[in-house]
């Protein structure tokens, strides 16, 4: 299932590349990026705070994808102006790659779809401690 996973944010990942800049950064040989995780958390804590009507309009997507076994760290923000881009462009619940795996780990393309939907918060964590994998994606 984490595999299956890392293909999605792969594919995702090539699909931001071929539409746009963001903010990224790729560190290898590191260890569990504690203090990192601990500040994303601190962010979505104090969003969470809040009511969800009272947080406001999403401004980005953001994701920290930490793998143990590779000891590699990856994380990026992605602008909301690009996500409604991507998201207009391509019609991801309609390419069978990407549904065949997103339904096993539960993403409903068509609710990420409408972004004036969502709001600032947590999006997904997922831990899986016998590969060491962490992933966490929320929007501010």
């Amino acid at each position: 299932m984490v595999k299956k996973f890392a293909l999605i944010l792969f594919v995702i990942i090539i699909m931001l590349f071929n539409n746009g800049c963001f903010n990224m950064t790729i560190q290898s040989d590191v260890d569990f990026p504690a203090g990192k995780f601990k500040s994303a958390w601190n962010k979505i804590e104090k969003l969470h705070a809040k009511p969800a009507h009272q947080r406001g309009k999403i401004s980005q997507l953001n994701l920290m994808v930490y793998t143990g076994d590779e000891r590699q760290f990856v994380s990026f923000s992605v602008p909301r102006s690009l996500l409604e881009t991507i998201l207009e462009e391509g019609d991801i619940s309609d390419r069978k790659d990407i549904k065949k795996y997103s339904g096993d780990i539960g993403i409903n393309w068509d609710a990420v779809k409408n972004l004036d939907k969502l709001k600032p918060g947590l999006l997904m964590e997922v831990e899986v401690s016998e590969d060491d994998v962490h992933i966490l994606i929320w929007l501010d």
